[in-house]
């Protein structure tokens, strides 16, 4: 349906941006699997890696081929860290240093062109437009979930 006017835009879906797979963590709180060795059933960082790096090619190449000003990319929190990762050119052991919350909205700039150098990090997490209903700050207001929230 047209919004002002405007008809709406392309919907794509990759794949490729689904959750990193948890094994047996999933849902289970963060402080309960701590210090454990990574479950034989998860999803290796190195598998999660490359398929999120192919999502990123692929999101880059729909902004330089200029079918976009804008793209929007909803994902989950680890791969919306692997996002900001591949944009500030580091690798997969950085994802850990990211944590992006639910309704988390960054916003990343491509200066020199989608294709050309790294991208620049305009805002990362930001959620003050959740209101009241924003994801508290620090560590002690929540407990974290694997698969929601971590684990990573």
């Amino acid at each position: 349906q047209p919004l002002g006017g405007h008809p709406p835009p392309p919907i794509l879906e990759y794949e490729e941006l689904a959750e990193l797979d948890f094994g047996d963590w999933a849902g289970r709180p963060v402080a309960s699997v701590r210090g454990q060795e990574w479950p034989e059933d998860g999803e290796s960082l190195e598998d999660f890696w490359q398929r999120t790096k192919t999502a990123w090619h692929e999101t880059l190449k729909l902004l330089d081929k200029g079918e976009g000003k804008n793209i929007l990319v909803v994902g989950h929190g680890a791969t919306h860290a692997a996002f900001v990762c591949h944009c500030l050119g580091l690798g997969p052991q950085a994802i850990s240093l990211f944590r992006i919350e639910t309704g988390g909205v960054t916003i990343m700039d491509f200066p020199d062109g989608a294709l050309k150098g790294k991208g620049v990090l305009r805002s990362i997490n930001y959620h003050s437009h959740l209101g009241r209903w924003s994801v508290p700050a620090t560590q002690e207001d929540y407990t974290d979930v694997c698969g929601i929230d971590g684990c990573f």
